[in-house]
């Protein structure tokens, strides 16, 4: 259970604050969120390139089947306000993963996505994140599921700028947030 007895809130780029453990919808905004992930490095940094946390969203998005993808640009949203927190450090710490399950439940709410990540998603975004391993690493990190086979001969072409993944980001969410 998330702990309401700690001051724990942040000032987004829109100057917005927003407590941690208080629920409030009316504090997220799209702006915030699409400034945040474009600013977070995917892999705590320790990729071979400055790969955004957006960029990683919008192409989520591109490979999930049309009714998910607003669910698909926005499944790390939560990310925007505490950061990417690789997997295992999310195992150690339970309140991270608690944290990040109640930010991206109000966001759902607000922008109305089931905050149940469907299945669909989650399948994409694992193709995603080994697609990025083959591409992102100096050498093949060894979480990579080979059983994929030729998925992980695709290539990320270009990585995006932080402008670029403002704008790939907020063309997508304009396009499917009806």
């Amino acid at each position: 259970m998330l702990r309401n007895d700690i001051e724990a809130w942040l000032v987004t780029k829109s100057n917005q604050s927003v407590h941690l453990t208080h629920k409030n919808v009316d504090v997220f905004n799209i702006n915030d969120i699409c400034w945040g992930l474009s600013q977070i490095t995917r892999f705590s940094g320790q990729c071979n390139q400055d790969y955004k946390v957006a960029q990683h969203c919008c192409l989520v998005c591109d490979l999930v089947n049309e009714e998910y993808k607003l669910e698909g640009l926005m499944h790390d949203s939560a990310e925007a306000y505490i950061g990417d927190i690789p997997t295992p450090v999310k195992r150690m710490i339970p309140d991270i993963k608690e944290l990040e399950f109640f930010l991206y439940d109000q966001i759902c709410y607000k922008y109305e996505i089931n905050p149940i990540i469907s299945t669909h998603v989650k399948d994409m975004d694992n193709v995603m994140l080994n697609i990025e391993g083959v591409n992102l690493f100096d050498t093949i990190p060894n979480w990579i599921d080979m059983s994929l086979g030729t998925v992980l001969d695709q290539k990320l072409v270009n990585i995006w700028s932080a402008e670029t993944c403002r704008y790939e980001f907020m063309k997508r969410f304009k396009r499917f947030y009806k």
